[in-house]
């Protein structure tokens, strides 16, 4: 099953509530389609980092469609039952449409319409991962092997950028853009590793502080996180920021 299938299908609902779709597909295929997106809306609802993005994404679903396939991503890594829940009515909507149920989905890995024997050896699909150490199993039912998350994956880490621009675009555009122009520094500065500019990350961080601190806290979540790319001293800048981000908010 694929994530971005899957936002497809809702952003089917969201324009003409799913006019469109009944009229090309049948109304069994537009209740599925209603099923899939009751599965998923109360995980981003629910999420005060997702929410705003689920939001954006109602109202424009094409130009949002990419973040929220990166947080789905997400998801559906972490709840195997979600995953599970989500790839059976995508099984239902495909045979509601008319499209066979073979038609397999694998996001990249191997598919096999018959018996496999393997001697001696492990059969991976696509991608077999093995961390050791204690920690939660998170995995994507697929055969990889997942002992121990040492931070968000890259997916994940995209989500939130996306989610603090979505949140940056919401205000009025005397400040948004302001905002928004902050928080595509930071992320560039961030990937640069310890070739960023630390002078235009400090510039774009003080921006966040005086006019989006809530923005501000979703992309200090990206850039300290263990498995984010920024360099030591973009870290320590970042470091910095939340301190004085938490000093502003006590003084509030």
């Amino acid at each position: 099953m694929g994530a971005q299938e899957i936002v497809e299908v809702v952003g089917q609902l969201v324009v003409n509530e799913g006019e469109t779709l009944r009229q090309q597909h049948g109304p069994r295929a537009l209740a599925v389609a209603r099923e899939v997106k009751a599965a998923l809306a109360p995980r981003l609802e629910d999420n005060p980092a997702y929410a705003p993005l689920w939001r954006q994404f109602q109202s424009t679903p094409q130009r949002q469609a990419p973040a929220i396939v990166g947080i789905l991503k997400v998801l559906l890594s972490a709840d195997a039952a979600l995953a599970q829940r989500l790839d059976a009515l995508l099984d239902e909507y495909h045979r509601a449409k008319g499209v066979p149920s073979s038609n397999v989905d694998t996001d990249g890995g191997a598919y096999v319409g018959g018996d496999v024997s393997v001697k001696g050896g492990d059969f991976v699909g696509r991608d077999k991962t093995t961390i050791t150490g204690d920690g939660n199993v998170v995995g994507d039912r697929s055969s990889a092997i997942v002992v121990k998350r040492t931070g968000v994956a890259a997916d994940e880490m995209a989500a939130l950028f996306d989610q603090a621009l979505a949140l940056a675009r919401q205000r009025p555009p005397e400040v948004g853009e302001d905002l928004e122009a902050a928080v595509e520094t930071v992320q560039e500065e961030a990937e640069a590793g310890e070739e960023a500019d630390k002078r235009l990350l400090n510039k774009a961080l003080d921006v966040l502080l005086e006019e989006g601190p809530d923005v501000l806290e979703i992309v200090l979540e990206a850039v300290l996180n263990p498995a984010a790319a920024a360099g030591k001293g973009t870290r320590m800048l970042a470091k910095q920021a939340k301190r004085s981000l938490a000093r502003k908010r006590k003084a509030t």
